[in-house]
């Protein structure tokens, strides 16, 4: 059975009742609507508008790209430091000792798992560092050179050499120098503690060996620096004290011959 209606303003409908042997069974089809007007366009997105994981991904990129800014120009000025010293290859020599020390005692398992082995080779760097700090760069960087020696009566003697003129120690040399030993001593000192707080007994004699001849090479230095003053000090003091005497002769001599010093080196003129 169909059935048909026709309405003012309805759609048409269709029904249709198809009956089958052991049961009913109803399908209906109603005809879709086509809208009037023209087609929306689908909505987009606008750029204004972030998810807060697109913002957190976008600050991590941020705060990545900064740190990555900042370490690339600090290796930068690293590097024109050392371009600027009056000897570059030495200046590389100084600190080159101590950061592979450092790094090796920082990442020991990854480089090595053997314990005994490690710590050998960083003694080895350490002692090398010293070595090169005490007979080659502090005489060709800062223009010093300490050493000690043992007397016949077991005393010993502290002897230190010096430039004659300060004036030719470059500045960029001189802070290349002691600004690298002293941050390193300050890094061993910091490890020492840390190793000393966490009751690690393995690594406290590889720390205190490095504290040890990075405190040598600073108080040899130190001391030698001192003596290059005092003998500079000596050398200005003398240099004013000779003058002025040589003034006083001078003036001494005029009045005992009866004559002002200026009369004394008039020339004389004829009639």
């Amino acid at each position: 059975m169909a059935l048909q209606q026709h309405g003012r303003g309805a759609e048409d409908e269709e029904l249709s009742f198809l009956e089958t042997g052991a049961g009913t069974s109803a399908s209906l089809n109603v005809p879709v609507a086509q809208p009037v007007g023209p087609p929306m366009e689908p909505l987009e997105m606008g750029t204004g508008t972030t998810t807060p994981g697109a913002q957190g991904q976008r600050g991590g990129a941020a705060g990545a790209s900064s740190i990555g800014g900042i370490v690339a120009s600090s290796a930068q000025g690293v590097a024109n430091m050392f371009k600027r010293a009056s000897h570059p290859k030495i200046a590389v020599a100084h600190v080159a000792f101590k950061v592979a020390a450092f790094f090796l005692y920082l990442f020991a398992g990854l480089v090595a798992d053997n314990f005994v082995v490690t710590f050998v080779v960083c003694v080895i760097l350490l002692a090398f560092d010293f070595w090169t700090v005490k007979n080659v760069t502090g005489r060709l960087m800062v223009g010093l050179r300490w050493w000690n020696e043992i007397e016949e009566d077991g005393s010993s003697s502290w002897r230190f050499e010096s430039v004659d003129n300060p004036d030719e120690v470059s500045t960029v040399d001189y802070r290349i120098f002691w600004y690298s030993m002293y941050i390193n001593f300050i890094l061993w000192a910091f490890f020492f503690f840390f190793a000393l707080i966490k009751f690690s007994f393995d690594w406290l004699p590889l720390t205190g060996v490095a504290i040890s001849l990075q405190t040598s090479n600073i108080y040899g230095y130190w001391q030698c620096s001192k003596d290059a003053k005092r003998r500079l000090q000596g050398a200005v003091q003398g240099a004013v004290t000779q003058g002025a005497l040589s003034a006083l002769s001078s003036g001494w001599i005029a009045r005992a011959m009866g004559r002002t010093p200026s009369e004394q080196t008039a020339p004389l003129q004829g009639p």
